[in-house]
């Protein structure tokens, strides 16, 4: 059962990277490891297009669905599938921009193996994209809860760079899915489900689907900010014996800041460290 556990524990990472960048190996640390319960990213102004999470105590660890009580429940899978779509249609139509992107996020992740919650860390990406929405440049970094750098990155013009590991490749991919896999896997899940919960203090749309290997069920969600229509988090579920839900993976997105203003002294501190890389 155990390895039951940790195999699908290896197929949740792989759809709940929806920080999914063309180039995903750049972002290949952090992307797919590192998450536990929601860390509360505040005293930070608050731009257009933000959603800031409350506190959360760091100390009580997050394993079940943080959502409220379902408002509104549609379960017809043909009508959640075109409001996903219309949904997706929107968020893109909101990110088209060659203006730098900003996301920061909390990373959840539930250790199969240890069985707890490994300690909180937080993602921050940019990007910036050509006239034909292909990715130019990137820049990401995780820190730990107390803002303590442990991996950088860089994709530059087709090469990214592991800053902190000293990998360095190419790629032709310049699409960026912020969704992840969430779209080709929601069309092969079952009990698809869309929902009006409020997610960490902000009212949402949350769709989700349920896919069972080896006896063992996981719930998947994607949540939408019901008056922004960005997308805010991502989260993945194991369904427990008893029919309760336990996250274990997942992203809680406090910013998502469209035409922002990028940290350039620090993006250039980057890009000499991945040109001394070569």
């Amino acid at each position: 059962m155990a390895k039951k556990i940790i195999m699908v524990g290896l197929i949740i990472l792989g759809l709940i990277t929806l920080s999914a960048c063309a180039a995903s190996e750049y972002n290949s640390f952090p992307s797919k490891v590192q998450e536990v319960q929601s860390v509360a990213i505040i005293n930070e102004p608050k731009p257009i297009y933000t959603q800031a999470n409350p506190p959360v105590d760091a100390q009580k660890p997050v394993i079940s669905n943080p959502t409220s009580i379902t408002e509104t429940l549609i379960i017809d899978p043909t009508i959640v599938s075109k409001n996903l779509n219309k949904y997706m249609e929107v968020f893109r139509e909101k990110i088209k921009t060659t203006n730098w992107i900003r996301r920061k996020f909390t990373i959840i992740y539930f250790d199969n193996i240890k069985e707890e919650y490994r300690d909180p860390q937080v993602k921050e990406e940019w990007y910036l994209f050509g006239p034909e929405e292909q990715l130019v440049e990137s820049y990401n970094w995780v820190s730990s809860s107390d803002g303590v750098v442990q991996q950088e990155a860089v994709y530059l013009n087709g090469s990214f760079y592991n800053i902190t590991l000293g990998g360095s490749g190419h790629s032709n991919n310049t699409k960026v899915d912020f969704s992840g896999s969430f779209l080709d896997n929601f069309q092969l899940g079952q009990n698809i489900k869309q929902e009006a919960v409020t997610y960490h203090g902000v009212k949402a749309w949350k769709f989700s689907f349920e896919i069972e290997e080896e006896g063992i069920r996981t719930v998947s969600a994607l949540f939408f900010d019901q008056q922004s229509s960005l997308i805010i988090g991502e989260e993945t579920y194991l369904e427990k014996p008893d029919g309760s839900l336990q996250i274990v993976s997942g992203i809680i997105i406090s910013n998502f800041d469209l035409d922002a203003t990028p940290p350039v002294e620090r993006f250039q501190q980057m890009l000499e460290k991945a040109q001394r890389l070569h």
